[in-house]
């Protein structure tokens, strides 16, 4: 029997795959071929002894069919109802096999879920390696000025020892030409006297 469900699911999918590709290419001519393969997997399943309160799915009256198959309201609305009985019958089905429907975005297969952590992994060594890369680069540029700073602060010591001692020296020399100059100043005062 579970093969005969299971079959009944497959061609129940493919029911509901084409009847809703019409539906997104709002091609709604088809609704009567889908009413009918509805009612037809239906049938076999009443006959198995499944369902058997599930009604049928009518056709739309002549009078409110559309001209040049264009699609009626009510055409349009036959074709949807299709499409959600079908869906009811799946999951109805799903059921009885025991099969839990997916949920949107769940994912289904093992080793897709095995690759999701190599990629996290690799995710990760990304975002470090681009975090170790500008820490390093932010240290050799800070480095790179600390240097700089450095050596102009080298510099600037070796200035100010040369200027200290050019200013001691001109001291010097500016007391010792004082001196002089107080000894002339002494000298003349003697020598006018």
């Amino acid at each position: 029997m579970k093969s005969f469900l299971k079959t009944i699911l497959d061609e129940l999918k493919i029911l509901e795959e084409n009847s809703k590709k019409d539906e997104s290419e709002k091609k709604y001519d088809a609704y009567e071929h889908y009413v009918k393969e509805y009612n037809q997997i239906l049938m076999k399943l009443k006959s198995s002894g499944y369902y058997e309160s599930t009604p049928l799915i009518k056709n739309v009256p002549d009078e409110k069919k559309a001209a040049f198959g264009i699609g009626s309201t009510a055409e349009i609305a036959k074709h949807k109802e299709v499409i959600l009985e079908t869906q009811k019958l799946i999951k109805k089905v799903e059921d009885k096999l025991g099969i839990k429907p997916k949920r949107e975005g769940e994912v289904t297969n093992k080793a897709s879920r095995w690759c999701i952590f190599p990629l996290i992994g690799l995710i990760l060594t990304i975002i470090g390696g681009a975090y170790l890369f500008g820490k390093d680069n932010g240290y050799s540029k800070f480095d790179k000025e600390k240097r700089t700073y450095a050596d102009e602060n080298i510099q600037f010591k070796k200035d100010a020892d040369s200027l200290k001692v050019s200013y001691t020296t001109l001291l010097k020399l500016s007391d010792s030409l004082q001196k002089k100059l107080e000894l002339y100043e002494k000298l003349d005062e003697t020598s006018q006297k």
